[in-house]
């Protein structure tokens, strides 16, 4: 149990190391914290707000600030990396990224792949 719990530590670290490189070259992802939320995005497909922030905190190992995910999220939206689509009383964020930021992303998704499956397991 204890070397999971360090593989999952240590992809958490490599999962943040990416977030920076990534957010570091494109001006519209210049925050950490919007890289992950899109790589979560791409990694699930969609996903409602609600689902989305679990499996951050699940991620980050930390509660996520209600605002402050609405507040990326709208970010996101605004720049054309994420698309909003209201489905009856639910919104549905997708990830919309152009095919070189995604390649970008890529490390990050499978890296979160990993780590959910990990995750699920435990």
């Amino acid at each position: 149990m204890c070397n999971i719990i360090l593989v999952l530590k240590m992809s958490l670290e490599i999962v943040r190391s990416l977030c920076r490189d990534v957010a570091d070259k494109y001006g519209a992802l210049a925050s950490e914290f919007r890289v992950l939320v899109l790589a979560v995005l791409l990694v699930l497909g969609e996903a409602s707000w609600s689902v989305l922030k679990r499996k951050l905190e699940k991620i980050a190992e930390t509660e996520v600030n209600p605002n402050l995910l609405a507040f990326h999220l709208r970010r996101l939206v605004r720049a054309g990396f994420v698309e909003r689509v209201e489905l009856g009383h639910e919104t549905i964020y997708k990830p919309c990224l152009p095919s070189e930021i995604e390649h970008n992303i890529i490390p990050i998704v499978n890296n979160i792949r990993e780590f959910i499956k990990e995750g699920e397991k435990s």
